[in-house]
């Protein structure tokens, strides 16, 4: 709907054009600057037109929305507020599992284990409720038969393992214009409990740096529509991040500063290189200690 109202206002190729320079979203058009507006070949005499058009129409569907705070209580009560890592040591660092209504960011070097912790609690969420999981994998490295082979070594049935297998949702994620697409069609599926982007980095770094000149602009948006999506659904938001190594510093987070307030935590994964023991660290958190860490390790039965 972010994008319907938009799509109304525009032709075809002028909605091309918007996106070409990051306006993918009603609420990215209203924000921003006439003069960048026009570089898509908009009059200013439309650009107010449709501004004020749009800033009607989102009136009308706020009013429309709105509830009252006994039907929010009523439907936040009912739901879990946190999702279980299915590591029971992992579960008590991070105070019970992944937060509910936050974006939670796993970032750690290669092999290091973000996508198998990612799997775990989306087999653990599938496997214990009637939730849904929706997957976005952008690198191709989510492998089913790994899931199969958890649930087989756990002793699961064939016949109980369809239903799980059916209540997660994989995509193949090439852009982030795709991924827009998924999330918009989301925020009105009130079964998903659980979406997990591995990775965000190879889905956001081709667009910074790259010919579409407000890249930033789009990655910003994209960790918006992310947050509010968590927040209204009371879901939980799990994405995979790549490490950028310096000289005489330790590895950090990619992409950039701008990226880095989005998370509401952060998570670090690392690799002893000696005991290849894997740990995993709390380093940004609004309600969990930071340098609060433990180890674990990646079995047959899935994280342990």
């Amino acid at each position: 709907k972010n994008m319907a109202a938009l799509r109304e206002s525009v032709s075809s190729d002028q909605m091309e054009a918007l996106k070409r320079v990051g306006i993918y979203t009603t609420a990215a058009f209203l924000t921003a600057e006439s003069s960048h507006l026009q570089s898509t070949g908009l009059t200013l005499e439309k650009i107010s037109e449709m501004k004020a058009e749009l800033l009607k129409s989102a009136s009308v569907a706020i009013l429309e929305k709105s509830t009252s705070a006994a039907a929010l209580w009523r439907r936040f009560s009912s739901s879990p507020s946190k999702l279980t890592t299915g590591c029971h040591s992992i579960d008590q660092v991070l105070q019970g599992g992944f937060h509910c209504r936050e974006i939670t960011e796993i970032f750690g070097p290669s092999l290091s284990g973000k996508t198998q912790l990612c799997m775990n609690c989306g087999l653990a969420t599938a496997e214990v409720s009637d939730w849904s999981v929706v997957v976005m994998d952008t690198t191709t490295s989510v492998s089913t038969e790994r899931i199969l082979e958890v649930l087989q070594r756990r002793g699961m049935s064939d016949q109980n393992t369809l239903p799980i297998l059916e209540r997660i949702r994989y995509y193949q994620v090439y852009n982030i214009f795709d991924a827009f697409s998924i999330l918009f069609t989301l925020s009105e599926d009130r079964s998903v409990k659980l979406l997990i982007i591995d990775s965000v980095y190879d889905l956001i770094s081709s667009i910074l740096g790259s010919h579409l000149s407000e890249g930033h602009s789009l990655m910003t948006q994209f960790g918006q529509t992310l947050s509010q999506l968590a927040q209204q659904n009371n879901m939980a938001v799990v994405v995979t991040n790549g490490v950028v190594l310096g000289r005489d510093q330790p590895p950090r987070p990619a992409l950039g500063k701008t990226w880095s307030h989005i998370a509401d935590t952060r998570l670090q994964l690392t690799i002893d290189l000696i005991s290849k023991q894997k740990m995993i660290e709390v380093v940004k958190s609004k309600q969990i200690p930071s340098s609060v860490k433990v180890t674990f390790n990646i079995t047959d039965y899935g994280i342990q």
